[in-house]
């Protein structure tokens, strides 16, 4: 007995024999046979990146020239934040809520945090391994 690999919902077709594959409402609703290749998108434009990117891309332009200590200091606070978050969500919880919340405020905050803590170790350590070896010495002297 042949066994039938997964694949599209099939439908008994009114018009032909056989079986043909049901399409999603998105094609069926194109009016062509093919469907639409990319439907228009419904709604406002998506912005939730846009903050975390921000962030990212900051602090990697004020982490190249800072000194180790405080780009640990940095990374570290910002796992720490990250891992604290769970436990204000709880809080606010516990608390009565008189307007509806926003649901995602913990999860906005961990990737805003999680993005500054990545972006702050890898330009911390391009800026260490700038600052390594004899070249940079060489810089500050005025040899001629």
């Amino acid at each position: 007995m042949r066994r039938r690999l997964p694949g599209p919902p099939m439908r008994q077709d009114e018009d032909a024999p056989g079986l043909r594959p049901t399409r999603s409402p998105v094609h069926a609703s194109s009016g062509t046979r093919l469907g639409t290749a990319r439907p228009r998108q419904e709604g406002p434009t998506d912005l939730r990146l846009v903050p975390p990117a921000l962030a990212a891309w900051g602090t990697a332009a004020l982490v190249l020239d800072a000194s180790a200590a405080w780009v640990y200091g940095l990374v570290i606070g910002c796992l720490v934040a990250v891992g604290l978050l769970p436990m204000a969500r709880r809080a606010r919880r516990a608390r009565p809520v008189r307007r509806a919340p926003v649901a995602s405020w913990p999860r906005a905050a961990a990737a805003l945090l999680l993005c500054v803590a990545a972006a702050a170790a890898s330009a911390g350590l391009h800026g260490a391994d700038v600052r390594r070896g004899p070249c940079p010495a060489w810089r500050g002297s005025t040899r001629r």
